[in-house]
């Protein structure tokens, strides 16, 4: 399998985000609810980039501090 470049992996998760936030704004959801669920997936995305940091210190995704913001 080949490996991803950084750029690669931002834009994977760049995507990802987008789909989901898409997804939740256009449901029959109240907008509290969607505002919370992409909140939450906020949260989840950043608890991930700290994992794969850890795990894949070489890709560079970004800064600790940076994800410990969101």
């Amino acid at each position: 399998m080949p490996k991803l470049s950084t750029k690669e992996v931002t834009a994977i998760a760049n995507a990802f985000y987008d789909l989901q936030a898409y997804a939740a704004i256009t449901s029959d959801y109240p907008t509290a609810t969607v505002a919370a669920e992409i909140n939450e997936q906020r949260l989840m995305s950043a608890r991930t980039m700290k994992m794969m940091q850890r795990a894949f210190p070489h890709l560079k995704l970004g800064t600790e501090e940076e994800v410990d913001e969101v």
